[in-house]
């Protein structure tokens, strides 16, 4: 809040993006497998690599402090239009009757195998909404929970950036 973060925009390969906050969040995830689900031809997105990573990043957190161990968390990405969707979803307790109450800074929801403040998720959402998006967070059917960014970004194809 003490300040505005500008991004600074670089195409991206999203599936190395993900994978990258995967990594990044391997200790958090307790070992917890994260399924990945890109399409081999999305095409390259205009964004700032570090800031949606780190998003993505506590996203993956918190479902592995939510999802019982021996469970995969799932990370996908996909392109709709002008729009990058990245969704990652876990089969933990799912969210309360108010579900926007997780992005308010220092709510914890029970259930949590971890200690933390409660400000990973509020981070994640001014990281989306400098790029101009949406962070949003609903129940999975069947239980667990579903954290949506959706941003509005360029998108190319990698071949159309290669200059001959």
């Amino acid at each position: 809040e003490s300040g505005i973060v500008r991004p600074k925009l670089e195409w991206c390969d999203v599936q190395e993006l993900l994978r990258g906050a995967i990594e990044a969040e391997q200790e958090s995830l307790g070992g917890r497998n994260v399924v990945l689900f890109v399409p081999e031809d999305l095409p390259l997105a205009l964004l700032d690599h570090s800031l949606i990573e780190q998003a993505v990043g506590k996203l993956l957190a918190n479902a592995g402090s939510y999802t019982p161990p021996n469970v995969a968390i799932e990370a996908a990405a996909r392109s709709a239009g002008e729009r990058l969707i990245i969704t990652v979803s876990d089969r933990g307790p799912g969210l309360s009757a108010e579900p926007e109450r997780v992005f308010e800074k220092f709510h914890r929801a029970n259930g949590s195998e971890t200690g933390g403040l409660g400000l990973g998720l509020s981070i994640a959402r001014g990281f989306v909404e400098a790029h101009g998006g949406q962070l949003r967070a609903e129940n999975r059917n069947g239980g667990g929970a579903r954290f949506t960014i959706d941003l509005p970004v360029q998108l190319t194809q990698r071949s159309a950036l290669v200059t001959p």
